[in-house]
This record gives structure tokens, sequence and C-alpha cells, in this order.
């Protein structure tokens, strides 16, 4: 055989023996049609991290000591047995902030009167179901009214948000849901109504409920598996 011909020969052979390596080694591409396997743990909530953030966010508007920044935080309700984990509670100058921080991937759909919110993961091939956390929000924001009221014989201004850590809020039909960018504007709109004094207040009226009615995290895990059994 030519040396030129047994060279072509020998290349020819190379190319095709890898082509054969590639096609069992590599993994076949996945047709859109075909069902995606569950994203691992890792890619869905991460609560933690989330309110980790932001609490760093928040604490942006502590400018004075009459400013206070309270995380994670369980309020007992003597009245009826129940608890409510709080993830922040802001006091500051522009008046007392309760926020949810939800740390969820995928596209989120939900309004602010909707009960059951779904969390769309890998194209539409998972879906999972949550409580609305806006209306979650709005019992906790009720609750620490009731407690500063029965505490002060005052009506103080309460209001709360829902924050999505990773902004992805456009399915989203609520104007009490934001993401941490825009939380920061929404915050600078309203007027500056709470003294320092008054400030100092709600926040020593909280700290004694507290700790008047300590709640651990088990006991507060307990009572959520007793409300809601079908969840993880």
């Amino acid at each position: 055989m030519p040396p030129l011909l047994l060279f072509l020969f020998i290349a020819f052979a190379i190319v095709l023996g890898i082509g054969v390596l590639l096609a069992v080694v590599l993994p076949k591409r996945r047709s859109s049609a075909e069902p995606r396997p569950a994203l691992p743990r890792r890619e869905e909530d991460s609560g933690a991290d989330g309110e980790r953030f932001m609490t760093s966010v928040l604490s942006s508007f502590i400018c004075s000591e009459h400013d206070h920044l309270m995380n994670g935080v369980i309020l007992y309700n003597p009245k009826n047995g129940a608890s409510c984990e709080i993830d922040h509670i802001l006091i500051f100058s522009r008046g007392i902030f309760v926020i949810e921080t939800k740390n969820r991937a995928g596209d989120i759909y939900g309004d602010g009167t909707r009960e059951e919110w779904r969390q769309v993961l890998a194209d539409g091939n998972i879906v999972h179901s949550m409580r609305s956390p806006v209306l979650q929000n709005a019992t906790h924001v009720r609750f620490v009214k009731e407690i500063l009221f029965r505490k002060l014989r005052a009506s103080i201004p309460v209001k709360g948000y829902v924050v999505f850590v990773r902004g992805n809020i456009r399915h989203i039909d609520s104007p009490d849901v934001c993401t941490p960018f825009t939380l920061g504007r929404i915050l600078g709109e309203y007027p500056e109504r709470l003294s320092p004094a008054e400030r100092d207040r709600a926040y020593r009226a909280l700290r004694a409920h507290l700790e008047k009615y300590p709640v651990t995290k088990e006991e507060h895990l307990r009572y959520i598996r007793s409300r809601h059994p079908d969840e993880p």
C-alpha cells in the first residue's frame, strides 16, 4: 500500500474511533418533551441564605441607636396557642415593617388574594405548590399590631412586604411583593412618622412580649406541623 494511502487510512480510522467513543461516553441530548428529573436540593429553597442576605440589606436602614432590626422572631399568641415566625421586623423613622423573605428558584405565580401559589421549575416540568406568603405575612402584621396596641395603647403604623431574594416576581400580582433592590426605594417613599421615643417604645414592647412568652424553634415547628401535616 502506498505510504500516502496508508496515512489516509490510519487518519480515517482514528477519526472514526473518536466519533464512536464520544457517542458512547457523552450523554444524549434530552428532547424538549422528555420529563426532567427533580432538581437537587441546593437548587430549591435556601431560606437561611436568603434571610442572611436580607439582614445585611435591612441593616443599612439602621442609622441611629433608636432604629432596631429584629431577625428570626417567633411570637406566641396566648389567646389561641398559635405561634408565628417572622423573618425580620424593621423599626425606623419611617415606620415598622414586617418582612417575609423568600429564596425560591424558578417562576412564581400568585397574587394578593390566592391562598395557594405555584413554583414552576425546569421549563414547566416540575411544579410545587406553596402557601401564599402575602396572606401569611398579613397575619404576622396583624399580630404585631395587636401586641403594640395592647402594650402601648396606641396605634402604630405597621406594614408588611414579601421580598423574593432572586427577583423572580414578574408573574406575581401584588403590591406587597418586591425584590431586595426595590425595597429600599419603597421604604424611602414613606414619610418620617416615628419619633426616636416611639421607636424605642415599640422595640421594648416586642421584646417584652418575647420574654414573657418564649417559644423555641422546635416548639414552633411542632405547631406548624400540627396545622399543616402535609407539608414537608
